[in-house]
């Protein structure tokens, strides 16, 4: 068994080990892949990226990482982060992080990272809301909330400071770039006033649905919060259908408490993990 980074055409024997969200990110080669073959039969792949902020230790990001079922619990995934983990030292990158919603196959990581050496994890629960954006957005406007004008600067449109102050804060809280929420599939909203971030909402697409996974608002404004629903609720129906199954991951007590205003107690709970690895 092998495993190696593969570029250009040669990804292609990979694709189905590869979250469709993340095709964009290695056609532009932000992303990088480590692919793994057994008697040249390709089984596995690694997505991850690296990067080198001025003021931060330089550190990778692991994406994603999936096993074929019928090579699993053959040294397959092991032998992937070992040669991520290798080529992070031979760039001088000595400390890699996740961060990923556990559903689906994904449920198999917790104890497949616990057999690691030099790697932390945490598990996170949160409520979970589910409806389509038909039914959110007359939630929204039956309590009030679409009232005034659209007020958040979607990811792709933010310039110069207020790029930087959005930018740090991402990595700051969740350890994500900014380019996670440049995808106008997935987008992100921000109200940045006098230098100061003061409003959120971010989407990010599960295995299942489009999610909400972030939702802040400084201060309870009411007009801010408004202005940042009404600039999703205006992209939001231009790419997708009024039906479009949205789940929302109420992580701050703001979205829990709207939730509840709107439809009542949220009957699920999502579960994250986050970790570190450190590679030295």
């Amino acid at each position: 068994m092998q495993s190696e980074l593969v570029f250009g055409a040669a990804i292609q024997k990979y694709e189905e080990f590869i979250p469709g969200e993340y095709s964009s990110g290695i056609n532009q080669t932000r992303f990088q892949v480590l692919g793994a073959a057994m008697f040249r039969e390709p089984c596995g792949a690694l997505v991850f990226e690296t990067e080198k902020t001025p003021g931060k230790t330089p550190q990778g990001r692991l994406v994603s990482i999936y096993v074929s079922p019928a090579h699993r619990r053959l040294g397959v995934g092991s032998s992937l982060l070992s040669s991520f983990l290798s080529h992070l030292r031979a760039l001088r990158l000595y400390e890699a992080s996740f961060f990923v919603r556990l559903e689906g196959d994904r449920r198999m990581l917790p104890p497949f990272f616990q057999q690691q050496e030099g790697v932390e994890t945490e598990i996170l629960e949160f409520p979970l809301g589910r409806c389509s954006i038909k039914d959110v957005i007359a939630a929204f406007r039956e309590n009030g909330l679409l009232k005034g004008a659209a007020s958040g600067t979607v990811a792709a449109d933010l310039k110069g400071p207020e790029r930087q102050i959005v930018s740090a804060y991402l990595r700051e809280e969740f350890d994500q770039p900014l380019e996670d929420y440049l995808n106008a599939e997935t987008p992100g909203f921000f109200q940045v006033d006098h230098s100061e971030l003061s409003g959120i909402l971010l989407f990010s697409r599960g295995e299942a649905a489009l999610e909400l996974s972030y939702l802040l608002n400084k201060g309870g404004d009411g007009r801010r919060l408004a202005g940042l629903l009404l600039s999703a609720k205006e992209h939001l129906e231009r790419l997708y259908s009024p039906w479009e199954h949205l789940e929302m991951l109420l992580t701050t007590d703001q979205a829990l408490a709207l939730y509840r205003k709107m439809f009542g107690e949220p009957r699920d709970r999502a579960v994250l993990l986050r970790g570190s690895i450190h590679c030295r």
